[in-house]
């Protein structure tokens, strides 16, 4: 069954991974990624690209930055940008591994009309008490400076981010280890944002067998913190002590976040934690594989993070459908729900027979379901939830996103679709307002 989704971004073809540079230059939204133009695997790594003028309307524009060169040629690892006097600036990390050994490089690439890239070669090398294991610049600029934070393994085998600064959007300078862990092998895909006296630190946290090199688990953390800019010092560097999962469901990984004209902030993420195997045959019968998760408006309330989809998705709401004895019949599979529940009960609902969502108020415990395409068995994502007040589902052609209580808590999933149709199936003791729409939309 076709897989491709309707507002979810995926390539025409070849596989899509990370997030790179969000970004916007003159009036238009630019997101890079991470892609492999030549198979739907990770044997190959450039970076592809999408704009958009509205955040909803994208065109997918082909091929940015290729592994070319001497110092990426085994890959243009992930990274991100600004736009700096008119000019786009864009920094990644060059993977080589000359007889099987890694070395990595952190590199330039600007433009000054969002069409040609040109590469400007390397800015940094490794610096000392840390492996090859350096990547994902993310660069920001704070009143005289600029700032790239990096994420690291020190020679010890543990993960760090570690900071530069420059003056300029090239010359940085080492400063510091901004921040690390002492239970994971690797930090993955720093991000942050502001708001207000508050940094959101955005970040992956890699389980790695440094013996041979190879990635065991990945998972994406946030924490909230302030950032002193006079003594570039975190109020807390340890990722240990962290504020939980940004997305608690399957597939979610790397997040980037731009601060848009209007003051919002808004976030997207790779949808995928996929293994070899389940993307395997997955992609089995599409010309691509992988997407990004919708785009969402965050804040922080009370130090903690809420997400939504950012309110341009609204405008692709169509046909209301109404509930009927407890169901709800989408004609096909592209829909958005909302249910406001007026007191805590126990909660089930089903979409056909590949997405199951219950709530235990006794234990105080959520729970995600779905049927796992490769061993055909239930899998289960669960987080821990005081009361349910609210659900709204955005179902896409093969992806699920669960917002709760109004984005105080977000699961995320790609599900191998049965039918073109979804029957929704709800079951509760408490009185609940719903609303139900189809979402008609061509790009």
């Amino acid at each position: 069954m076709n897989k491709n989704q309707l507002y979810h971004l995926e390539p025409p073809y070849g596989l899509l991974n990370d997030p790179n540079a969000f970004i916007k230059y003159k009036d238009k939204y630019y997101l890079f990624f991470q892609w492999n133009p030549l198979a739907k695997s990770h044997t190959h790594k450039d970076w592809g690209f999408f704009t958009s003028t509205n955040l909803i309307d994208w065109d997918f524009e082909g091929q940015a930055i290729k592994s070319n060169s001497f110092y990426d040629r085994d890959g243009v690892y992930s990274g991100t940008g600004i736009v700096w006097d008119d000019r786009i600036y864009l920094y990644y990390t060059g993977n080589v591994k000359p007889g099987g050994k890694r070395k990595s490089y952190q590199n330039l690439v600007t433009s000054e009309n969002g069409e040609q890239f040109i590469k400007e070669g390397i800015l940094l090398t490794t610096p000392a008490g840390f492996t090859e294991h350096i990547r994902d610049p993310k660069v920001f600029h704070y009143k005289d400076d600029f700032y790239m934070l990096l994420a690291a393994q020190e020679d010890s085998g543990t993960g760090a981010i570690i900071l530069y600064k420059s003056a300029n959007p090239s010359d940085f300078r080492f400063i510091k280890i901004l921040a690390k862990t002492s239970e994971f092998e690797m930090v993955e895909c720093p991000d942050i944002a502001f708001f207000g006296d508050k940094a959101l630190i955005n970040f992956g946290l890699q389980k790695r067998d440094n013996a041979t090199d190879k990635s065991l688990s990945a998972l994406s953390y946030y924490k909230v913190a302030t950032y002193d800019f006079k003594t570039d010092q975190l109020s807390n560097g340890d990722l240990d002590e962290n504020d939980g999962f940004i997305d608690y469901g399957f597939d979610f990984y790397v997040p980037q976040t731009l601060k848009l004209d209007d003051g919002r902030t808004v976030m997207v993420a790779w949808m995928s934690n996929m293994t070899e195997e389940q993307a395997v045959l997955f992609g089995r019968d599409s010309y691509s594989i992988h997407c990004m998760t919708m785009f969402r408006d965050i804040t922080l309330i009370d130090n903690k993070l809420y997400q939504r989809p950012i309110q341009e998705y609204y405008n692709l709401l169509g046909k209301e459908v109404l509930a009927q004895d407890n169901q709800v019949k989408f004609d096909i599979r592209q829909f958005r729900l909302k249910i406001n529940l007026d007191h805590p009960d126990h909660f089930n609902l089903k979409i056909n027979d590949e997405v199951l969502l219950e709530y235990d108020p006794d234990e105080k415990k959520f729970q995600f379901s779905r049927i796992n395409w490769l061993t055909e068995k239930e899998e289960t994502k669960e987080l821990k939830l005081e009361k349910l007040e609210s659900l709204e589902i955005w179902n896409d052609t093969s992806s699920t996103e669960v917002y709760l209580n109004d984005g105080e808590f977000v699961l995320s999933a790609r599900i191998n679709p049965k039918k073109n149709s979804c029957l929704v199936e709800i079951k509760t003791q408490s009185n609940y307002e719903i609303k139900g729409n189809e979402i008609k939309y061509q790009s």
